[in-house]
């Protein structure tokens, strides 16, 4: 029998690491293929299981993945276009038979992914704040907030209307409403659904009570320069970006 030595990573994708003009860069997939074989997914694992709460699980999964983003943060944005081009011209073996192939690099070809290594590079580098990730701390400080928010939701914590999401179920309510809306007042494309969703969600999540924004969200969000520099970053043309990726990308698996 003929066994096969083509990898599933592909050669390709290897050759396009190697041109990578930072080491660090180059030898991405390496680490990140030692982070799952050293020992350290396996502590991840016994951590999640260790954890009573969203916010432990949080913690566990940033504090673990933050060796791995440091290293990312110093790859922006050549690791996306690399990735990309990983992805558009694969030639591993996870793919097999002549009509799956044509089929894969059909899908590739619609797809708008400029798009997406714009929408992605800058979030991803408002993300880190610099090429150190000066601001990989705050934002997994942030995202424990954020899940000791939904903990306190859960556990009907209701005394303080503003540390919790309780106070945004009316919204989630009319925008469930609007999608299922039968009558179908309003077409349902995309724009408008990003729209519906930024009005009765994270617009009244930040703006919904001035007591809030003054205070609990002030103090735990919006006075931190991370925050307010990937929120700033988070325009309507960034929008716009990943509206075109998706718009192609949904177009293209859909057929």
């Amino acid at each position: 029998a003929v066994v096969s030595t083509q990898s599933t990573g592909g050669c390709n994708c290897h050759s396009y690491f190697n041109k990578l003009e930072n080491p660090v860069c180059r030898g991405f997939p390496c680490r990140l293929a030692k982070w799952a074989t050293d020992g350290s997914a396996a502590k991840l694992l016994r951590n999640i299981r260790d954890q009573k709460d969203l916010k432990g699980l949080v913690g566990a999964a940033m504090e673990s993945a933050y060796p791995l983003m440091q290293l990312a943060c110093k790859c922006n944005p050549e690791l996306f276009s690399t990735a990309v081009s990983c992805a558009k011209n694969y030639d591993g073996a996870l793919i097999e038979g002549k009509e799956d192939w044509k089929g894969y690099r059909k899908v590739m070809k619609k797809i708008k992914f400029d798009s997406m290594i714009k929408f992605a590079s800058a979030m991803f580098g408002a993300y880190c704040g610099d090429k150190e990730g000066a601001c990989l701390g705050s934002f997994q400080n942030l995202a424990e907030e954020f899940a000791a928010m939904m903990d306190r939701s859960c556990s009907g914590e209701t005394e303080d209307q503003c540390n919790n999401f309780r106070r945004l179920s009316d919204g989630i309510y009319e925008f469930i409403a609007f999608l299922s809306d039968e009558e179908g007042q309003e077409e349902l494309t995309l724009k408008n659904i990003v729209k519906m969703f930024y009005v009765k969600v994270p617009k009244n999540f930040w703006c919904g009570d001035s007591n809030c924004a003054a205070g609990y969200l002030s103090k735990n969000f919006n006075n931190n320069c991370c925050f307010r520099n990937a929120v700033e970053k988070f325009d309507a043309g960034m929008v716009g970006e990943f509206e075109k990726y998706l718009r192609s990308f949904l177009k293209a698996v859909s057929g």
